[in-house]
């Protein structure tokens, strides 16, 4: 008899485990649907809806593929398989966790690099408003903030980040007012002058460059139609003209001359 009771009794353990294991595989097959599932769910769509995280949402379904997996378990059996979903299920909202902290982290990355590019990319069609570029630069400052912060950089590490979104919104605006339909260089010299500070000393030079060529350009094309206009001198007294008075710069002087071919 006693014999025969330890036969049941094994009997009845290795039924348990296979139960167990039944009941184990079932709700592993559910968690690596909900994995396949979550893992396509990036940037805002793990933002939280209807007042649940979005771990909180998956954990919830997963709990329910929990107790659909223990339906028709004994309680020896049940307690056998709590034990393994719940080591299943720490598993599984670690991954939930980590997964939605990644894309949240690059959900707000985005959102604040874009704000950056959408102000860098109003800022030519604002660039007679004093008042709306001051605007855009200050959206620029606050996302250059959070950048910051978000990504834990140190003070330095925050101006370089700073800089580089002023040199890119103040290229923007110079460059407008360089735009030959503009041709507004006064206002584009001031506009350098008064930004250069917070603008990196690269980006200064190639503004400041390529303005002094046009601002040349601009006034050989100027001073060839002044004395083009003239109607008192002769073709060689307007080419002595032109040799005058762009007497110090023999570049230029050839530039406006080959201008006044042209004509």
């Amino acid at each position: 008899t006693g014999q025969l009771l330890q036969v049941v009794d094994k009997f009845r353990q290795l039924s348990d485990a296979a139960r167990v294991a039944e009941a184990t595989n079932q709700l592993e097959q559910q968690r690596m649907k909900l994995t396949a599932d979550y893992t396509t769910k990036l940037g805002a769509n793990v933002l939280p809806e209807d007042g649940q995280t979005f771990t909180d949402k998956y954990v919830t379904q997963f709990k329910d593929a929990a107790s659909n997996a223990a339906l028709g378990l004994t309680p020896r059996q049940q307690a056998m398989f709590n034990a393994q979903a719940t080591q299943l299920g720490m598993q599984f909202q670690g991954a939930v966790q980590a997964h939605e902290t990644k894309q949240l982290y690059d959900h707000m990355l985005d959102t604040h690099n874009n704000t950056i590019k959408r102000a860098i990319d109003a800022a030519p069609n604002s660039y007679k408003d004093p008042s709306a570029l001051g605007n855009l630069q200050g959206r620029i400052d606050g996302a250059v903030a959070n950048l910051a912060q978000l990504q834990g950089l140190d003070p330095d590490g925050a101006k370089l980040l700073a800089v580089q979104a002023h040199d890119q919104f103040n290229a923007a605006v110079i460059g407008k007012m360089m735009d030959k339909n503009v041709r507004d260089y006064a206002g584009a010299r001031a506009y350098l002058t008064a930004h250069m500070g917070e603008m990196s000393s690269g980006t200064v030079s190639k503004l400041d460059d390529l303005l002094t060529k046009r601002e040349n350009l601009a006034k050989v094309t100027d001073t060839v139609s002044a004395v083009w206009a003239d109607s008192k001198l002769n073709y060689e007294e307007k080419t002595n003209a032109l040799l005058n008075a762009f007497k110090d710069d023999p570049d230029t002087q050839q530039a406006a001359i080959e201008q006044l071919k042209l004509h």
